[in-house]
This record gives C-alpha cells, structure tokens and sequence, in this order.
C-alpha cells in the first residue's frame, strides 16, 4: 500500500459589506494514496464573481494556489503546480489536485468575493 495522504478540507467564510457569502466545501476529510486523481468542491450561495482556493501547510500562512474572476475565467497563483480548477457556473470552482503528492499535505479554504480586495486581505477564516 502507498503512502497515504491526509488532506484536511476547511470551510472558510468570508463577508465584503452587509451581505455574508456562505460557502460548502466537501469533501471535509481526505485520505488517499499518493498518485490518485482528488477533486475537492467548493460552492457559495451567492453569485459573487470572485473565487479563491488557498492552501495552509503546518505552521505557515495562506498561499493562493487558484482564483477565478467570473464563469470561464480563472488564473493561477503562488502555489498552482499540480492543481487545476474550472468555473463552469457562478456557484462552483471545484479544485483538483492532479497526482497527490506527499508536499500536498494540508488544509484547504475556499473563499468568495464580490470584489478583488480579498485577493490580498482574508477577512475571516473558519476551520472545520
């Protein structure tokens, strides 16, 4: 059996003006083999243009790995080798993690936005 991994998917919220953005991740747990194909999903239930996927290792902040600025249009960030993403409707930027890898380990949060200024400034987040 191969090595395993832990993945540990976290529910981040995040709110711009009165309006709060609720958001589902799920899986909330992973564990799977190292090389195996694992897509973790992310849904809001607001149609706010803008949708980020951040990855937390131990003991270190959040890097952006992806982020989408409307259906169709997404773009890479800091840490996007060996993820990819998609944004076919408003409500969903599911994030796929093409071959697990061992430095893959870690907490995942997807956040929304009506604006690109949580880009560079995380309101809130909540850890499940």
């Amino acid at each position: 059996m191969g090595t395993k991994l832990f993945l540990c998917v976290a529910c981040c919220l995040l709110w711009a003006g009165h309006l709060e953005a609720e958001i589902t991740q799920s899986p909330r747990h992973i564990i799977t083999e190292t090389g195996e194909k694992v897509t973790l999903r992310c849904h809001q239930t607001y149609n706010y243009e803008y949708m980020y996927w951040y990855r937390q290792d131990p003991g270190q902040g959040l890097q952006l790995i992806h982020y989408s600025y409307g259906v169709g249009n997404t773009a890479k960030g800091d840490v996007s080798d060996g993820y990819s993403v998609s944004r076919s409707n408003k409500t969903d930027f599911p994030l796929t993690l093409e071959s697990a890898t061992r430095s893959q380990t870690a907490v995942y949060f997807c956040a929304t936005s009506d604006n690109t200024v949580l880009q560079g400034h995380l309101l809130s987040a909540h850890k499940v």
